[in-house]
């Protein structure tokens, strides 16, 4: 407790929730001057959003334990699961970022004090198994759904194995450490190569014509798109036309960079126009072999069971797909038991929701075309506002990529030997 002696106890029960108010009144309640004048007598215990009581308190010789341990058991699973998910809400460009409090201690008066904290917003990347998700969490997110195929199956057997057997190698001397180890070094070392910057991407009115303005949610869409071309452009910094400002190092977006970087979210803004995972997605082609493909066709019991058995999925995994595909406003269920679904649109009217964006793609010519376009407009203005050098900077590029495309013209080919070959072609020449 702050204080037992308010003038008005009605007050001080606001501070505190229901439960809590019992507390206040006992003889053995604690206030914060307790702790403060003894802090060798008590341990406190304190969550990430109770840390501000410190204010209160104002420790003195205390020790800090920062103590956290892995969940065991469901309660908290699904305790980690929400302030993880409520976390990822305040942190995209939809919310501009998280603005939150933290208690510092002041250099000059020793005491603590709160401080406000803005953790800028970020792009997320991550991957999950799960069918349904929650909708904000799938608005700030970039979701890559793994691949179930036979092949990529077989693809991580192999990886493991090799793994298994250079962790063998590494332990009887041979090798110092695993492929895994050494790309994840060396990857390390290029990130810590890059520098801080800002990125102009020219065509931000040619990116908004690859969303639909009929489905309300690309405005957030929009912003996703942006925040990861501009973080793909970070990672290409040393490709694109840059130049050093007194205040920051300015990087230009370039049609190339942006086309790759769309191709490798392709999928992502697949389930973003559609409302449907990859997985769902394939639910559709399932539904076709059934021949239910028509808005109105029901989908009863014995259809589930079929769709089970195409798909090798269970009957509740099923239902999970279907349930996902009623969320999107793809289809209607009754309620009853067995649950009986109904299709709303056509399986084809789906599909050309989720093939809009990859047509665009596959346009990628037209696509940079209309950004170049663009961007000549774009800087050619800004250049005109102060800034000569952004148009030089990008003319000296544009020069530079000419002179490669045409190298490249000239008919020379270039081929990188593997190692083991030119260990080969080394003990021929000996031979020779």
């Amino acid at each position: 407790m702050i204080c037992k002696d308010c003038p008005e106890p009605k007050q001080v029960e606001k501070d505190y929730v229901t439960w809590e108010r019992d507390f206040i009144n006992r003889e053995n309640s604690l206030l914060a001057r307790d702790l403060s004048e003894n802090p060798e007598d008590y341990v406190v215990s304190m969550n990430m959003w109770e840390i501000n009581q410190l204010t209160d308190i104002q420790p003195k010789d205390a020790v800090w334990i920062k103590s956290s341990c892995e969940p065991f058991c469901d309660e908290m699973e699904l305790d980690e699961e929400k302030q993880g998910l409520s976390t990822i809400k305040f942190l995209s460009c939809d919310d501009e970022g998280f603005t939150t409090e933290v208690a510092v201690k002041d250099a000059v008066t020793g005491r603590f004090k709160t401080e406000q904290v803005k953790i800028p917003p970020i792009t997320i990347i991550s991957s999950t198994t799960r069918i349904y998700l929650d909708p904000q969490y799938t608005r700030r997110n970039w979701i890559f759904n793994p691949d179930e195929s036979i092949e990529q199956t077989e693809k991580v057997l192999d990886w493991k194995a090799n793994k298994e057997q250079e962790n063998n190698e590494i332990a009887l001397g041979i090798k110092k450490y695993t492929n895994a180890e050494f790309s994840r070094e060396a990857l390390s070392q290029v990130v810590k190569e890059l520098k801080q910057c800002k990125v102009i991407i020219p065509f931000p009115n040619t990116l908004k014509t690859l969303l639909d303005p009929k489905v309300l949610r690309v405005r957030g869409d929009y912003d996703k798109i942006l925040s990861f071309v501009k973080l793909y452009c970070f990672l290409n910094q040393t490709k694109l036309p840059s130049h050093k400002t007194k205040d920051a190092l300015i990087v230009i977006a370039t049609s190339e960079i942006c086309v790759e970087a769309l191709r490798i979210v392709e999928q992502p803004i697949a389930s973003m126009a559609s409302h449907l995972e990859k997985r769902t997605r394939k639910l559709l082609e399932a539904l076709k072999q059934l021949l239910i493909t028509r808005g109105g066709q029901p989908i009863e019991k014995h259809h589930r069971d079929n769709l089970a058995a195409i798909m090798g999925k269970s009957d509740r995994t099923i239902r999970s797909l279907l349930g996902e595909m009623e969320t999107a406003g793809y289809m209607s269920s009754d309620g009853r038991k067995p649950m009986r679904y109904m299709l709303l649109c056509n399986i084809d009217e789906i599909e050309t929701k989720i093939k809009c964006f990859s047509a665009k793609l596959e346009s990628a010519d037209y696509l940079m075309e209309n950004m170049t376009k663009e961007s000549q407009i774009t800087l050619r203005s800004l250049s005109e506002n102060g800034n000569e050098w952004i148009g030089e900077e990008y003319k000296r590029y544009c020069n530079k990529e000419e002179a490669k495309e045409e190298e490249s013209n000239d008919g020379i080919e270039f081929r990188v030997i593997p190692s083991e070959d030119t260990t080969i072609k080394k003990k021929e020449d000996k031979n020779n």
